[in-house]
């Protein structure tokens, strides 16, 4: 009898030390560690945030060949097919051809905006190069890994504007000029004016037709475009034409894009063909994500828009929300990301409280939170790759990891 007794009581106080241990370690998580260091848990994460952007579309500006009384026949902003009537003119004798030269498309000097070529990159990639090996000599590894982050960077904008046949430029110019009427019109003459494709018409033309066309996308130099660019909007519409002036703008609704001026540290945030929201002017559509590169110490994330906005067709510079969806994986606060030996991770305490590094893949990050993949990644180690191990659920992460290294103790208090 007395065996049983001791064995239940053995087997009681086993219990109670085990229930002692699992509110010890609970109470150790909650409060010992709540200021050093924080669980990780699955969720998800979207990014959500406002930039500068710019509207590139396929657009005709239409002139006329002859001067005289106009009559409009479609409203601004009527979507219109092939054949259809847009407005008429009746001739007063002159035309286009009796001119000495046209009505001046932009007032805008092209060259000034056009500034990235191909001589001024190389320049820039050999700089880099250059810096990349000096820095390397010194054994500052982290700067050279973010030099060669800008260098992979300038070398895929050189294949850009060197690749005739990317996605921006494939099919026909993203600009026209189309010249309406005969030439041989004479005093009194009514002369019709048919589209010559389907499309949006405008009477609204902001000057920019011929800089900000989908062949010039990569050539731009965004920072001085949207600090040093006035738009404004100048109505084409007027009682009596005067030969070779723009009558009106045909713009393709099918697809347009928009180019929004991102950090260079969000452009590998943001995927090819990446599905997002966008919004302006209080009205959201659908994109996807056409191409995004380095500009200027920025980056440029280019969205594809096969749908309609009601303000796509005037509206040049807008202030544009970008909503990118559902990132899963572990979450993480921001403070806790560091760069050791160039590699991206953050550090752990193990069952003894010391400082583990575990590298990390960033899947998407907003102002606090990043979503980082968990289990195993793919890592170079003395020049191979190797598989090890990143971040689990429930793990310990260090909440600010500054100065810390790995082995360091942290002990209770």
């Amino acid at each position: 009898m007395r065996i049983k007794h001791y064995g239940r009581f053995f087997m009681s106080m086993l219990i109670l030390a085990l229930a002692l241990s699992a509110i010890g370690m609970m109470v150790y998580r909650t409060w010992y560690l709540k200021e050093t260091a924080y669980e990780v848990n699955f969720d998800t994460l979207n990014i959500d945030k406002t930039y500068q952007a710019v509207i590139f579309r396929r657009e005709t500006l239409v002139r006329s060949n002859v001067g005289g009384t106009a009559a409009y026949a479609t409203e601004e902003g009527s979507r219109i097919k092939r054949g259809e009537k847009v407005m008429e003119i009746q001739s007063d004798g002159q035309t286009a051809s009796a001119l000495e030269s046209s009505e001046a498309l932009t007032s805008v000097k092209i060259d000034e905006m056009l500034t990235v070529d191909i001589e001024n990159l190389n320049k820039e990639i050999e700089a880099l190069d250059s810096l990349i090996h000096q820095e390397a000599a010194l054994q500052n590894f982290e700067r050279v890994g973010e030099l060669k982050q800008d260098l992979m960077l300038k070398l895929d904008k050189k294949m850009k504007l060197l690749d005739d046949k990317s996605l921006l430029r494939k099919g026909a110019s993203s600009f026209k000029q189309a010249y309406v009427g005969s030439l041989e019109a004479v005093e009194g003459e009514l002369v019709e004016f048919f589209s010559q494709d389907t499309g949006i018409v405008s009477y609204k033309s902001d000057a920019l037709e011929q800089t900000l066309t989908i062949e010039n996308l990569y050539t731009i130099d965004y920072q001085k475009l949207f600090s040093e660019t006035d738009v404004t909007l100048r109505d084409l519409t007027t009682e009596l034409v005067a030969p070779g002036s723009i009558v009106y703008r045909l713009v393709d609704p099918s697809t347009w894009f928009i180019a929004a001026q991102i950090l260079k540290e969000e452009i590998d945030l943001y995927e090819k063909d990446k599905v997002l929201d966008v919004e302006f002017e209080g009205k959201k559509i659908v994109g996807s994500v056409a191409d995004v590169f380095e500009n200027g110490g920025n980056g440029i994330l280019v969205v594809k828009i096969n749908e309609l906005h009601p303000d796509f067709y005037t509206k040049r510079f807008v202030d544009t929300r970008i909503i990118r969806e559902n990132f899963q994986g572990l979450k993480v606060r921001k403070s806790s990301i560091v760069t050791l030996d160039n590699v991206t991770g953050v550090f752990v305490l193990d069952i003894d409280h010391r400082a583990l590094f575990r590298p990390v893949k960033i899947l998407g990050y907003n102002e606090d939170f990043a979503i980082v993949k968990d289990g195993y990644l793919s890592v170079e180690v003395d020049g191979a790759l190797a598989r090890v191990k990143t971040l689990e659920a429930r793990n310990l992460v260090l909440i600010d990891p500054a100065g810390v290294k790995p082995g360091d103790k942290f002990e209770q208090r």
